[in-house]
């Protein structure tokens, strides 16, 4: 009894927040020493701790929790770098792999003190007014895509594939709405593009619709959709007897910003319900989880240009704005403040034109006699895929937009853009083998392909484009050129973390063009220490291919940079 009224008292005073908040002091003493023992071991590079960190392994000998309870949490957060290694520093400047933004502090300090509390935001009865941020957050951003706030609605929920997973499902309930009680019964296809993100066909396959009923549509260089091919997608699939749930246009591509003009694919909608005698109307959806930020800019002034922006940069903001106004005929639209929102994982969000269509998604009464028991709260369990929810990240994420403002997305966008720009012409004046492959995106991202130093960078780019044989050539050399960085420019003052993607964009006969990738979204990165990346990057260019011509004589260890830890 003695042992259990010591462990008991510990737990008390030292592992959970009092309620008269006689702890808040050790609460803030526990927090400050985890980030200082974070900060004291992260290391210079652009990854946590400067070292190559083992890879998870399930089969590694099991972690065993302790006998004892920890008496001293300060001390106990020495255990807390060994967990981070290897882990992406998202506030370094040189971090500029994927999509990865830095969090703000309104959004991390908000989080603290509202998960704290522990409130459930499926219902308005556990999570109370925290709840409110979430309906605020919707109206908010249906009015600024040009939605009807009185009739929108929009759900947090786990990330950009439970976005399309809920679109989706709308759809589907649209065309065949037995299948909410006895599963699906119809013929049902969902319809969509290359470059899709490949979240679309998780989606279709946890709906139980299957991954062969996703069909994409060609698209052009820029990502957008191919409308004629998509249109003869369509007609083939209601010929053929099946039923069109959902078309799903690109709202801003991971790779180049491709934004399709949601007018003319409400357009093309519309022209198949008449042509066909639909009975339906196939749900429009924009999976626009990287593109909504552009959001901000739908009142700014672009001819007065009141943040000064840079000419080129402007331009290129108007046109950005003017795709993504778009949205305002999709029906459903989805948005991941932990992409370009800078909010942390995970932080993601539906917006529906119809909130009525989101309540069609609920489950029956008598499945959830636990819960919702204030017929006249906003409970969205009741529709909701989740039945946990956490409602800190809802407040966290109002509090950051608020704090942020339209001023603060439009220059941190507008920033991003500046820098990509930099980054686009600096590593076109180096000459050093390495070609922008996409000078012409809408987005922030930088891509990059390599080539050998025998050879004329735009005349390959130009053959590889038709000839399957000399493209495959090429990204094998990038292929070893990505490996070689992340052997040895991954730590250090000069270290660099880029990644490489499998398809920059596609060929005019399908084929993905593979390419080193940089996203610019850290407001530290500036145009010095842009510079400084595309020299480093040059830099290691000439020191694979060095390694190269060494490993062709009979070595086959290329040398290591003198400027970056080996």
């Amino acid at each position: 009894m003695e042992r259990y009224r010591a462990v008991l008292t510990s737990l008390r005073a030292n592992h959970f927040l009092d309620p008269g908040g006689s702890n808040l002091d050790q609460f803030e003493a526990s927090i400050a020493a985890a980030l200082r023992t974070a900060r004291s071991h992260q290391g210079a590079g652009p990854l946590f701790g400067d070292a190559d960190a083992p890879p998870p392994d399930p089969a590694a000998t099991p972690w065993t929790v302790p006998d004892r309870l920890a008496d001293d949490l300060v001390r106990h957060m020495d255990g807390l770098p060994d967990l981070l290694a290897g882990t992406v520093k998202s506030n370094h400047p040189r971090m500029v792999k994927n999509v990865i933004p830095t969090p703000t502090l309104a959004y991390l300090s908000s989080y603290v003190a509202a998960a704290v509390y522990m409130g459930n935001g499926v219902s308005a009865e556990d999570a109370g007014a925290a709840l409110q941020a979430e309906i605020d957050l919707a109206r908010l951003y249906a009015g600024l895509a040009g939605y009807d706030g009185a009739e929108a609605g929009g759900l947090f929920t786990f990330g950009g594939t439970a976005t399309n997973l809920y679109a989706f499902r709308m759809g589907l309930l649209n065309v065949d709405p037995d299948a909410l009680l006895r599963g699906v019964s119809r013929d049902v296809v969902v319809v969509g593009s290359r470059p899709a993100h490949y979240s679309h066909q998780t989606a279709v396959s946890w709906l139980g619709l299957g991954r062969d009923n996703y069909l994409m549509a060609r698209s052009h260089r820029d990502q957008t959709t191919d409308l004629e091919d998509l249109d003869r997608i369509c007609r083939a699939q209601i010929a053929a007897g099946r039923r069109i749930a959902c078309i799903v246009g690109v709202g801003g591509t991971t790779s180049c910003m491709g934004i399709d003009d949601f007018a003319q694919l409400s357009g093309l909608i519309d022209r198949l319900v008449e042509d066909f005698g639909l009975p339906y109307r196939p749900h429009l959806h924009a999976d626009s989880v990287i593109g909504w930020a552009y959001l901000h800019f739908s009142a700014y002034d672009f001819a007065g240009n009141p943040l000064g922006f840079r000419e080129e940069v402007l331009g290129r903001l108007w046109r950005i704005s003017s795709k993504i106004r778009t949205l305002r005929w999709a029906d459903s639209f989805g948005i991941d403040f932990h992409k370009t929102g800078y909010a942390p994982y995970v932080s993601s969000m539906l917006v529906a034109k119809r909130r009525a269509k989101l309540a069609a998604l609920g489950r029956e009464s008598d499945m959830m006699t636990p819960l919702f028991h204030d017929a006249v709260a906003y409970n969205p369990g009741k529709y909701s895929l989740e039945t946990s929810r956490s409602s800190a990240n809802m407040v966290a994420t109002l509090m950051s937009v608020s704090a942020l403002g339209l001023e603060g997305f439009q220059v941190l966008l507008g920033h991003a853009q500046d820098i990509s720009m930099r980054i686009k012409r600096d590593v076109g004046r180096r000459g050093s083998g390495l070609l922008v492959v996409n000078p012409d995106s809408s987005g922030s991202d930088v891509f990059i392909r390599a080539y050998p130093p025998e050879m004329d960078g735009d005349a390959t780019f130009r053959t590889e484009m038709s000839c399957a044989a000399a493209r495959k050539a090429i990204t094998d050399y990038n292929d070893a050129f990505f490996q070689f960085l992340g052997r040895h420019y991954a730590s250090g003052e000069t270290g660099l973390a880029v990644s490489k993607t499998s398809a920059a964009f596609y060929t005019e006969a399908g084929d993905p063009v593979v390419a080193l990738r940089l996203y610019i979204l850290n407001p530290f990165l500036d145009a010095e220490a842009a510079t400084d990346l595309v020299d480093t990057l040059a830099e290691a260019k000439t020191r694979f291919d060095a390694g190269r011509a060494v490993e062709t004589r009979g070595s086959v260890t290329p040398p290591a940079p003198e400027t970056a830890t080996a």
